[in-house]
């Protein structure tokens, strides 16, 4: 495994330490654990809503609908549920 050099401000650096003790978790496991969930978060946010595969099942589903009219939500909704 390599080894790093962070310099972080003292009090942050106290902050780190009090959530990694209270967590039971060496710093380094604590800051590899917050680097982890930053890039996952980031790759997250990087993909369009459309490719999460419930919003895309979603869409698809409301695009096989066919509704005479406007597309009044309550309206749809109360249908929908109508059906169930």
């Amino acid at each position: 495994m390599s080894k790093i050099m962070v310099s972080f401000p003292d009090e942050f650096l106290k902050e780190i330490d009090s959530f990694s003790k209270k967590e039971h978790r060496s710093r380094s496991d604590f800051l590899r654990e917050a680097a982890r969930f930053y890039m996952l978060q980031k790759k997250a946010q990087a993909l369009k809503p459309i490719d999460n595969p419930r919003i895309r099942n979603a869409v698809n589903e409301l695009e096989a609908l066919e509704w005479e009219g406007n597309w009044d939500s309550s309206c749809i909704l109360r249908k929908m549920r109508q059906e169930r």
